[in-house]
């Protein structure tokens, strides 16, 4: 790694004395490999390796970015003569106030495994196979596609405010979906599994799953429209409360382009939904030490009790704003880390039975408009539920509305969730949501 550090300081040294007002520079290299699967069969075997040199300069506020693909000084230092050349012809940015500074940074354990790192296409293989035989096993014409795939690699992060921060990162993945078809019936389902170290990888059992649902989704009617209660599944739980977090970016608030704008301190959801992002989880999947701007990382509550607590900011939002850095930059924009809710206190089976008749949703999320909320939504994998017990699977469903009123009408979180790494997803139960049928 120092091979790599001594890249890095060159490349900000250079923009330095080519005349930009602060820079930094972000390395990185590793290898990755993958599996593709099409019609039960291997379609495409991936294996690459990736490197390069990212130099961000600034003048006057004005920023240029300029990179390279080769791990040598030579090359590293024109990058970043050439970063602060563009930065010095770049308008001004009377907002940026300067580069943060870095600081001590928490160790976090399971972010990289030599093992994962070091697996084969031979092994990747040998994960996709027996759950495409399991598919096959409950259902025999199923079309099946998928994949698997590794990665590892590391990174360097250094600035002229004297921030150096290495961090080095493995993930393996593998997915499974299966179609089946009955003449004009359909139904389809996929299941996967992620992990960044082997412990946490388990993905026996999902080709089963997948197919187990695909046919039970079999035999779908069309739902009776009107406004219901819909309970999403711990399938998806969690991914219908991220848009709200999402939305949250301070980037997007101060360029008026998300409903959420001046809300922060709001109730913008129910009382039942508290999220707290946190990037200290040991082999969590958005677990690091340090933002994209090597600032250390924070654990925070963005939602409490439905008041949305604050926005997301890099060092720029942050400094535009007069407010304290988040600590949630990509080097170039905002994300948040390991963002989940607080779970509640009955079971997905009891959140079921207490809805009485409605709409259950077993997979996908929200897809909401970022400016104005509103969402319209297919129902890809759902059922019919009447009396608290589920009847039939539903086609040619949509659920719509405003998402604000999606949240504040939030009646529960199960205590069941699905575990992911980095990832808790309970059940969430919303009280009334239009319905709309063809």
């Amino acid at each position: 790694m120092e091979r790599y550090i001594d890249i890095a300081n060159a490349a900000c040294e250079a923009a330095m004395r080519a005349g930009a007002d602060c820079a930094d520079v972000h390395l990185q290299q590793g290898a990755s490999r993958a599996i593709d699967l099409e019609l039960g069969e291997v379609k495409n075997v991936d294996a690459r390796s990736y490197r390069s040199v990212s130099v961000r300069a600034f003048s006057r506020g004005g920023c240029g970015w300029a990179s390279a693909s080769k791990l040598d000084e030579a090359d590293a230092r024109a990058a970043g003569e050439t970063a602060a050349a563009l930065a010095k012809a770049a308008d001004p940015d009377p907002d940026f106030r300067d580069l943060p500074v870095g600081g001590p940074l928490v160790e976090i354990e399971g972010l990289w495994d030599e093992a994962v790192a070091a697996l084969s296409l031979s092994d990747l293989l040998g994960y996709v196979t027996p759950e495409i035989e399991a598919v096959r096993a409950v259902a025999p014409d199923a079309i099946i596609g998928g994949g698997s795939g590794t990665w590892g690699g590391g990174s360097v992060y250094v600035s002229s405010k004297g921030t150096c921060v290495t961090q080095r990162g493995s993930g393996v993945s593998c997915s499974i979906s299966a179609a089946v078809r009955r003449g004009d019936d359909v139904g389809s389902y996929w299941d996967g599994d992620y992990g960044r170290r082997m412990s946490d990888f388990s993905p026996a059992g999902i080709g089963k799953r997948a197919a187990e649902e695909s046919l039970r989704l079999l035999g779908s009617r069309t739902a009776p429209p009107g406004v219901f209660p819909v309970l999403f599944s711990k399938e998806c739980g969690r991914n219908v409360l991220m848009p709200l977090i999402y939305s949250a970016n301070a980037e997007d608030v101060q360029r008026k382009r998300t409903w959420v704008v001046g809300k922060q301190g709001e109730q913008v959801a129910s009382q039942a939904l508290t999220m707290i992002d946190d990037p200290f989880i040991p082999g969590g999947g958005g677990s690091s030490p340090a933002d994209g701007e090597g600032v250390p990382r924070k654990k925070l509550t963005v939602i409490d009790r439905g008041v949305l607590t604050t926005y997301l900011h890099n060092s720029y939002t942050a400094g535009k704003a007069g407010v304290e850095n988040t600590a949630h930059s990509t080097r170039g924009g905002i994300s948040p880390t390991n963002c989940n809710p607080v779970i509640g206190d009955r079971t997905e089976a009891a959140l079921l039975k207490a809805m009485g008749t409605g709409l259950y949703i077993n997979s996908g999320g929200l897809a909401v408009n970022d400016t104005s909320g509103d969402f319209s939504q297919v129902v890809d994998t759902g059922y019919w539920v009447e009396n608290g017990e589920i009847v039939y699977p539903v086609k040619e469903t949509m659920i719509s509305g405003t998402y604000i009123d999606f949240l504040r009408a939030i009646e529960a979180l199960s205590s069941d969730p699905r575990v992911e790494p980095g990832s808790v997803s309970p059940a969430v139960l919303v009280g009334m949501i239009r319905v709309v049928a063809r």
